[in-house]
């Protein structure tokens, strides 16, 4: 059964495959702009890293343990 193009149903795999889309297009800029620049984010352990391009990773911050 196909959905009708303004059926409520079709707009919302309109809306998915657009966000799909957006995804998919973001992954791959990002994947790109890591190449060249450092990022920061947290590591699997909570600490705060910057991680460069060339592989090395230096800790900003660690997270206290309580």
């Amino acid at each position: 059964m196909k959905a009708h193009p303004t059926s409520p149903q079709h707009l919302a795999l309109q809306a998915v495959a657009r966000a799909l889309q957006t995804a998919q297009r973001s992954e791959a800029y990002f994947a790109e702009y890591r190449k060249h620049h450092s990022i920061v984010e947290p590591d699997a352990n909570g600490q705060i890293v910057r991680h460069y391009p060339d592989g090395r990773s230096v800790v900003l911050r660690k997270m206290r343990t309580q």
